[in-house]
Formats: structure tokens, C-alpha cells, sequence
């Protein structure tokens, strides 16, 4: 009987070819922001992030007694614009936002700076948020590092056991974020809540 054939070892992808993937990714990613009609449907399932990442949601908005966020990755329509009574508000994205986006923000007193997470170097933050931004980074665990460093508490909601695709370069598992985030967090099934579905991650993560 013959011996089977040795089975190929996958091989990681290099720095290049992650680049690679992330901007075809972020392609998609413009032209899905690019029509303002998708922000609602975003705004709603915000709302089940906010309390996943206990984050008090009143009438008037997030109430973030007068504390600074860092928003990683909020994109276009940032939790950040329904916040009030915040000391200091910064949105980072890689996206080239449209002018009436840029106009928003400045219009809420919100920084933006367009960057890539794994290239900022931020600090002193009362808190960082992320929220449904890992599977479209080039390297999730680099971010969540920078973003550990950047912030006192890390408030945290994303998708796992997810299926790779080219919008989403990356599928998350909960015991590496364990290890990235320094503690447990709670594993939830979504069955529509918000127009959420699916297994997700999340809670507050202080970094000391």
C-alpha cells in the first residue's frame, strides 16, 4: 500500500498580501458607506453594541460623564455622535470620509483622523471603543494591543466563528480575544435583536 502524500503545512500570509487583502476590503467598505441609507440600519444595531459594551443609552444620547473616547474605526457614523457631556471625542478610520461626514463630526466637536488602527499611537483616553471593526483590520491583534496602550478601559463588541470573505479578511475566535484583551468576556448568540444575529464578544476590558 503506498504511503498518502505529505499534507502542505498552510503557510501565513505575508505583511504584503494581508495589505493586499485589507485594501480590496476597504473598497467594498467605501462604496457600502458611500449611501447615506445605510446608516440607520447601522444606528439600530449600534444601539445593541452600546449595551453589550454597557454603555448607558438615554433619550438625549450616550451620556459619557465628561470622560474621553477614542472611537477605533468608527467610520462615518461613529457612536461618538450621540454622545453629550464628553471632555474629548477622536474618531480613527482609514476611510477618506465625504466632505458631509468630515462636516458632522466638526459639527459634534468630534476629531477624525484617517489612519490606519495599527499605525495609531494614541494615549490617555478615558476609554477606547471598538465595535464590529476587527474583521476589517490587517491585524487584529496589533490593534487590540494599541488600543489596550491608548486607553484605561477598552469597551468591546465584534463578531465571531465568522466566515472569511473579501469584506471580512479575518474570522475571530473568543479564546484569542481572551488572550488580546487580558480577560473573559461574554459569548452571546444574536437571534435578531437590533438586526443582530450570530455569535458575538464583548464587554469591558479595563487595561491595567
Amino acid at each position: 500500500m503506498d504511503n498518502p502524500a505529505p499534507t502542505k503545512k498552510a503557510t501565513k500570509p505575508t505583511k504584503a498580501e494581508s495589505i493586499a487583502v485589507w485594501e480590496a476590503a476597504q473598497e467594498l467598505e467605501v462604496d457600502f458607506w458611500s449611501d447615506y441609507s445605510n446608516h440607520w440600519f447601522e444606528v439600530v444595531k449600534q444601539q445593541m453594541y452600546s449595551q453589550c459594551m454597557k454603555i448607558r443609552y438615554w433619550e438625549e444620547g450616550y451620556n459619557v460623564g465628561g470622560h474621553s473616547i477614542l472611537d477605533v474605526g468608527g467610520g462615518p457614523c461613529s457612536m461618538l455622535l450621540h454622545c453629550f457631556n464628553a471632555k474629548r471625542l477622536k474618531v480613527i478610520d482609514p476611510q477618506e470620509l465625504p466632505a458631509w461626514a468630515i462636516a458632522r463630526y466638526e459639527a459634534a466637536g468630534i476629531e477624525y483622523e484617517q489612519i490606519r488602527a495599527e499605525d495609531m499611537v494614541e494615549e490617555g483616553w478615558t476609554d477606547v471603543w471598538m465595535y464590529n471593526v476587527l474583521q476589517h483590520v490587517v491585524d487584529p491583534k496589533l490593534v487590540v494591543q494599541k488600543a489596550r496602550k491608548a486607553g484605561g478601559k477598552v469597551r468591546f463588541f465584534d463578531w465571531i466563528d465568522t466566515p472569511v470573505s473579501t469584506l471580512h479578511p479575518h474570522s475571530l475566535n473568543a479564546k484569542d480575544l481572551r488572550k488580546w484583551l487580558g480577560r473573559d468576556g461574554a459569548v452571546e448568540i444574536m437571534e435578531g435583536q437590533n438586526y443582530c444575529y450570530g455569535p458575538a464578544f464583548f464587554g469591558v476590558f479595563p487595561t491595567f
